[in-house]
């Protein structure tokens, strides 16, 4: 493999600074010296993870910190950790557009830009396990005691995926993926009970666990029911196919879902069939739902 190198830079508290990053392979973050990282003062992240230690060759400390980082016309949130020198994972350029080939030591920068703010994904709420449940960016899953939010378990299963949606119910974590896969985890250690691909390569947009089932809707206004046991489909409906959904919730057996247009609509929640509609007066646009308890 021949070494390869590309230019970046790193935004802190205390400022920017330009780098020369060598490309690496199998990290999912930026390296840098702890020099630097306190130079730019960035704020220690509470993930690190697990299988980074100070015996993974190139890297240099056992904490992880917060920063944006600048390559060619684009920008990523995403972890920095202590390194000998400045790194950036293939993975990281790639997905910012960059068409890197270590092997041949090329790098073809991206025409568009493409911002991508990570943050954490959703978080639960506190279950019956009285711990919290996160979704981390970059897909680990970790469930943090109530009393201490000290780590309790985590799992890399899904590791370099982006999770979308994340629920607890059912002593189970349901993970919907950006690109449409579906995840049951046990509650009690987040070992995997079922996944499902029913879905692949669409967009979920709001995800619902209730009267044992779990709910879905698409960004093409699709909405599926499936069984929150096994995550087998139940139902689905197209009734409101290439609509816009921005607020879905279920109560008392239905499925209560607000348009963007101000519509809303109540399914049936068990076999998803339109019951009744109305639309917000006077032209109104939707704001917020709640139904029940959801």
């Amino acid at each position: 493999m021949v070494d390869k190198y590309v230019n970046g830079s790193i935004a802190g508290d205390k400022g920017t600074r330009d780098y020369n990053f060598s490309i690496v392979k199998g990290r999912h973050n930026v390296g840098l010296p702890q020099s630097e990282i306190d130079g730019l003062g960035l704020k220690q992240s509470v993930f690190f993870p697990k299988s980074m230690t100070r015996d993974t060759e190139g890297l240099a400390g056992d904490k992880s910190y917060m920063a944006t980082a600048h390559f060619a016309v684009s920008s990523v949130e995403l972890d920095v950790l202590p390194a000998l020198a400045p790194t950036v994972d293939v993975a990281v350029l790639r997905d910012l557009g960059f068409k890197v080939d270590l092997g041949k030591g090329s790098v073809e920068e991206p025409t568009t830009n493409l911002d991508i703010l990570r943050g954490f994904s959703p978080w639960s709420s506190p279950t019956g396990y009285n711990r919290v449940y996160v979704g981390s960016a970059d897909g680990w899953v970790y469930a943090f005691s109530c009393e201490n939010l000290e780590v309790e378990l985590r799992t890399r299963l899904l590791a370099g995926r982006t999770i979308s949606h994340l629920k607890v119910a059912n002593d189970k974590v349901y993970l919907a993926l950006a690109h449409g896969w579906m995840y049951a985890l046990d509650a009690g250690n987040l070992d995997m009970e079922w996944r499902s691909r029913r879905l692949e390569g669409k967009s979920i947009t709001h995800l619902v666990v209730a009267d044992r089932r779990v709910y879905l809707a698409l960004s093409n206004g699709w909405v599926y029911a499936l069984h929150a046991g096994n995550l087998e489909e139940e139902w689905h409906t197209h009734l409101l196919m290439g609509r816009k959904i921005a607020h879905f919730s279920v109560a008392n057996g239905r499925v209560y879902v607000l348009l963007e247009d101000g519509e809303i609509y109540a399914l049936d929640a068990g076999n998803l069939e339109l019951l009744w509609q109305t639309t917000l007066p006077e032209g109104k646009r939707t704001a917020h739902l709640h139904a029940g308890s959801n």
